[in-house]
């Protein structure tokens, strides 16, 4: 853990000196609020008509978990889905293009040091972005109660989503010195990943049930709903740790090459 401690600081401390993380934070947090907001606003909408309907109209679902978190963590995923290729495009990208990557190799480090540091730095971004919308949710209150254990799954859930896509962002970005083509290349990569479960429909057949099982959008579904499935949970570990190991497998290529 040492050995990480200063490969996850400088890498910090490159997102802290760069506009990337600025830049990823604001539209974020701009986008996710806006919605945020027009989804409040419809929730009262709606709540007002009941009122003024008295026994026409029944309130029965009308819930905030429902009707303001869930549709509020779906939005932030998608967000995800675009915005954390942005993060990790540079990690191993604008190593191999600078020459410094030869260098990182002549340190007392092993490859795990030098994976977990860029990853984990990046997870930090993410997380700190992932906080701060929890302003969003305080401002349910003035409705009703926070619903906290829906809240504490779906961000749960979107901690592990993140995660997932910054290690596959991490893994493609060890193979190119290109930060464009490292950045669109994760995003297909992950919108692979979202899709795959609509390409599957409600076919049956074993290639059907794979695909529903390889979907982030299928796993991800159950933590806006509150429910925290281990399969789940096992789901984004396994792949998250996956890409990681890929990417641990092509800087040990590197060095052999090297």
């Amino acid at each position: 853990m040492s050995n990480i401690r200063p490969v996850y600081t400088r890498e910090l401390r490159s997102y802290l000196l760069t506009p990337i993380a600025y830049l990823v934070g604001l539209i974020f947090l701009l986008v996710s609020g806006v919605f945020f907001l027009m989804i409040v606003l419809e929730y009262s909408r709606y709540s007002f008509e009941i009122i003024r309907a008295g026994s026409r109209l029944h309130g029965e679902g009308l819930t905030v978990a429902e009707n303001i978190l869930r549709p509020t963590l779906s939005i932030m995923s998608f967000l995800a889905l675009f915005m954390l290729p942005m993060l990790t495009m540079k990690s191993f990208s604008e190593e191999k293009k600078s020459g410094t990557i030869e260098m990182l190799f002549t340190y007392p480090l092993t490859d795990v040091d030098i994976v977990m540091g860029k990853f984990l730095a990046s997870a930090t971004v993410y997380l700190v972005i992932l906080g701060l919308t929890l302003f969003y949710q305080a401002q349910m209150a003035l409705f009703k109660p926070p619903p906290l254990r829906e809240i504490f799954a779906g961000y749960l859930g979107l901690a592990m989503l993140g995660g997932f896509f910054l290690s596959v962002g991490v893994f493609v970005s060890s193979l190119t010195e290109n930060q464009i083509v490292a950045g669109a290349w994760t995003f297909g990569t992950n919108i692979l990943f979202w899709l795959c479960g609509w390409v599957a429909g409600d076919a049956q057949s074993i290639p059907g049930r794979v695909l529903r099982y390889l979907s982030v959008f299928e796993h991800f579904e159950n933590f806006t709903a509150g429910v925290v499935d281990s399969r789940d949970v096992v789901y984004f570990a396994s792949l998250t740790a996956l890409f990681l190991f890929l990417t641990l497998r092509t800087l040990e290529s590197r060095r052999w090459r090297s």
